[in-house]
């Protein structure tokens, strides 16, 4: 046990930045600054991206308030400008994106768990897709664990800028007076939770003329030399990169001094209206004022004004490097906020009484956790591992640490003791021999059930506390025991983690997505098994895939897998000729010892409602298709490396080439088409100065297909012909199922290789298609109309136009999401513009007359 022991100290101080690294706290001098002030806030908008930086950075980093930013969804349903990431993907990006931001305003971030399935123009169809119950009780759940002074909205309901944000409006309106309302949610009071009125309900206005608002002076300088509060959130906003924020030149950016809050609602009677943004962030002794309804013993006002001065005390003497003194002056505040706590009836029977008690309760505990950090007092926890399996046993060591005895004591500080928080039912015993802890060190061994879900297990798995005493008071430090896990499948990195469980073996099973031509023939394919041993114990692994019936089954493979270990296991997969076009799915598992695993392990986007690991069917899937695909098809593509569109292309047949700088400046002329990807103007700079070239690869007869493009893509100047506006942002169909009318059914485009018909539109994801073009020459022919439920049609998403000899193509349909999700029409679609120069190769008489009838298409169709 010495051994471990010494261990356990190593890696303790080996891992002591790391864990450090990833504490969430603000900095100590900022946590100081906040002591004297009653001030939390609640910011909620629709997605990433829509908060107001400036605002947020004053309110945080001005007013020291502790600012928390609720996002409704993560943005998974936008776009993307700075890499190839979208949907499930675009969630991880987007999340990290506002946490970055968030650190620069001085804020934190939580999300209420609803969904962004896209760009919509309806509430109707937003609260479709929402589950409104779900989200109005995780905003109240976030009010009532919070408890702010004040809700600011971003959005009112009322928002003109697309539904997500009216809903996200409507919303917050509707849950900030529930998360009072003892009768709303009462679940949540059986899980420990009180209702919470805030005081205020404010909403982000850019009106100065509207009534009950006032400014917010985001101008003022801030404590970074020769910048302002504004200026330092934008600085924070550039985070948002794949929203193009990145390319925000701050120094022209115009400062706006459009930045005010409205007051919607005064929610508890008898509490004035703020006048001013410091009544967000008032004094201590305000709480007399802020609960008028509540009996105050008549020193209350007295005393807060006394804990103000201390805060401020202590905040200065830190300045000083005088921690033990500083220390000490917060203990003194502490007891000051719990003397006027214990005037309070221990059972008091009305809402404001308790939740005024509440305030005072929490900032006793902030004032003590300060001390607790200036006195050097640091909780450790650490695990042998990071993820346990069900039936193991796994050490689990606690260290408080005391940076200086002396000062920790001088602070009135004692340890009292250590604990170990694991799930119900799960065993914890101390390891020492003698069965004793001490109040700063402790070991024990952890015992998981054998029948314990991990899909059902509390994430973190296990928490560790430290108790210390200041004389009648105890604060409580806690933080998740964490541990070792690789950094990845087959490599010795580490990282260090929060404990979770996880099945024995998890099961991963690629590529993700396959196409396959049904007129292919009999075909192989390798599809690939990831396996990983979460347990301490080695194994012998049986490894197979389930098929769809009549397919060659391949053989299962053994892999021996060490503790902790992971392999891979590569099939060939045999697909017989004459499958019928549908969707398939393959099955990944694996078995040892009678027991089969089929999930896989996925981590979630963290900070919101839904648990951080997530386990799913091991499963991938064949989209086999009726789709032509003109023998050696060639193609250039200029987008993101990492775009899968070209993999997925080069399964079906078309050879793919990336262009770079280099190979787009060099000859184009052995390609079938060219794609330029969605938005790719936005970062390849190079192509606007290639653009004569691209051109002139068209009037030599090459097709060049270009997706939508960002709002400083000009067709006026980049396209060959002109008379045309830049596409419209708002001209798109968000209603993925909504009705498309071919305008020019006989058009090659529609035609050659195939023919598209009305079964083509149906099985879209997402949307129809963005930034129609509004208006356009006469050269350019439009091919489809569609539009929104109620809205008049939009002719502006496909265009095609000759230039020489060969042929120009804007496409605002959303081809890129669908061959991504392998919806059939969309991908035949998208081969049918990719191959135009081989239709003209075999029906040289057609052309593309733009005020050509579907009719006169239809006479120009040579003779089969």
């Amino acid at each position: 046990m010495k051994l471990r022991r010494s261990l356990t100290l190593l890696l303790f101080a080996a891992l002591a930045g790391a864990l450090a690294a990833r504490a969430a706290e603000p900095p100590l001098e900022e946590r100081l600054a906040r002591l004297p002030h009653w001030g939390t806030i609640v910011y909620v908008t629709a997605h990433p991206d829509d908060e107001s930086a400036a605002i947020l950075t004053y309110l945080a980093r001005g007013l020291h308030c502790r600012v928390v930013i609720l996002a409704m969804t993560r943005g998974e349903g936008g776009q993307n400008q700075d890499g190839p990431e979208l949907s499930d993907e675009m969630a991880w990006v987007r999340t990290r994106e506002l946490q970055q931001a968030a650190a620069g305003y001085g804020a934190e971030v939580r999300f209420l768990g609803a969904v962004d399935f896209g760009y919509s123009k309806s509430v109707e169809e937003t609260f479709r897709v929402w589950d409104e119950n779900k989200v109005v009780g995780e905003l109240v759940r976030q009010i009532r664990l919070l408890r702010p002074i004040a809700v600011i909205s971003h959005w009112s309901d009322q928002a003109p800028a697309g539904a997500h944000h009216q809903a996200a409006g409507i919303l917050t309106r509707r849950g900030v007076p529930l998360a009072g309302d003892p009768k709303a949610y009462p679940e949540q009071l059986a899980h420990g939770l009180a209702p919470w009125q805030p005081r205020y309900f404010l909403l982000r206005s850019y009106n100065a003329e509207e009534s009950k608002t006032f400014p917010v002076p985001v101008d003022q300088p801030s404590p970074v030399p020769g910048k302002s509060y504004e200026q330092l959130g934008w600085e924070a906003f550039r985070s948002h990169r794949s929203q193009g924020m990145h390319q925000l030149d701050l120094s022209r950016v115009r400062v706006l001094r459009l930045y005010f809050l409205r007051v919607e609602r005064v929610l508890p009677a008898g509490v004035r209206a703020p006048t001013g943004v410091a009544d967000l962030a008032p004094a201590l002794p305000a709480l007399v004022d802020l609960f008028p309804s509540t009996e105050f013993p008549a020193s209350a006002r007295e005393q807060l004004a006394q804990v103000s001065e201390l805060a401020r005390q202590a905040a200065r003497l830190l300045t000083e490097q005088n921690r033990s003194e500083a220390a000490l002056a917060l203990v003194q505040g502490a007891g000051l906020l719990n003397a006027v706590s214990r005037e309070f009836p221990p059972e008091a029977s009305d809402q404001e009484t308790s939740s005024a008690r509440a305030w005072v309760e929490a900032k006793q505990d902030e004032f003590l956790e300060a001390a607790a950090e200036l006195a050097g007092a640091r909780l450790n926890a650490l695990a042998d591992r990071a993820v346990l399996t069900p039936g193991e046993t796994v050490h689990v060591s606690l260290g408080l640490e005391i940076g200086d005895p002396v000062v920790f004591r001088a602070a009135g500080f004692e340890p009292a003791g250590l604990q170990l928080v694991a799930p119900e039912n799960w065993a914890v015993e101390p390891a020492t021999p003698s069965g004793e802890t001490s109040a700063v060190s402790a070991d024990y061994l952890v015992r998981v059930p054998t029948r314990a879900d991990p899909a059902q297990a509390p994430y973190p798995a296990l928490r560790a506390r430290a108790l210390l005493k200041a004389g009648r008071m105890t604060v409580v430090l806690e933080m998740p025991v964490r541990g070792l896990a690789p950094a990845r499948p087959d490599s010795a990195a580490v990282n260090i983690e929060p404990v979770s469980l996880a099945p024995a073996l998890t099961v991963e099973i690629g590529p993700p997505l396959r196409l396959l031509r049904a007129s292919a023939g009999e075909t192989a394919h390798e599809v690939w098994v990831r396996l990983e041993n979460h347990s301490g114990q080695p194994g012998k692994i049986s490894v197979w895939l389930e098929v769809p019936n009549n397919w060659y089954t391949p053989l299962p493979q053994a892999i021996e897998l060490a503790p902790g270990g992971s392999a891979t296991a590569r099939f060939t997969l045999t697909i017989p000729a004459g499958v019928t076009p549908a969707s398939y799915e393959l099955q990944g598992v694996a078995g040892r010892g009678g027991e089969t695993f089929r999930r896989a392990r996925r981590p979630q986007p963290e900070a919101g409602p839904e648990p951080p690991i997530a386990f799913e069917p091991a499963r991938t899937r064949v989209e086999v298709l009726d789709v032509n695909v003109p023998a050696a098809l060639r193609i250039g593509y200029v987008g993101f490396n990492n775009d899968p569109v070209p993999g997925l292309l080069a399964q079906l047949g078309v050879g793919v080439d990336m262009l770079d700088e280099r190979t787009l400046a060099a000859k184009l002329d052995a390609y079938d088409a060219i794609v330029i990807a969605d938005r790719a103007y936005d970062y390849r700079k190079d192509l606007a100065e290639q653009n004569t070239r691209l051109l002139d690869y068209v009037k030599a007869g090459g097709t060049l297909l270009v997706e939508h493009q960002g709002r400083d893509w000009d067709p006026a100047k980049l396209a060959p012909h002109p008379g045309v506006k830049p596409p419209n942002q708002n001209l798109r169909v968000t209603v993925e199922s909504a009705p498309v009318k071919m305008l020019a059914p006989d058009h090659p485009l529609l035609t050659f290789p195939n023919r598209i018909t009305d079964d083509d539109w149906k099985g879209w994801v997402q949307e129809r298609g963005l930034y129609f073009w509004e208006s356009w020459s006469p050269e350019y022919t439009p091919l489809v109309e569609m539009s929104d439920p109620g809205e008049k049609p939009l002719g502006g998403a496909l265009l095609a136009a000759r230039y020489g000899q060969g042929v120009y193509i804007y496409c605002g349909l959303a081809l890129f999401r669908q061959v991504r999700a392998g919806a059939p029409g969309g991908v035949r679609l998208y081969v049918n513009l990719l191959s135009q120069r081989r239709a003209h190769k075999e029906a040289t008489t057609i052309k593309f007359s733009p005020a050509a009838s579907a009719a006169e298409f239809r006479e120009q169709k040579p003779a089969d």
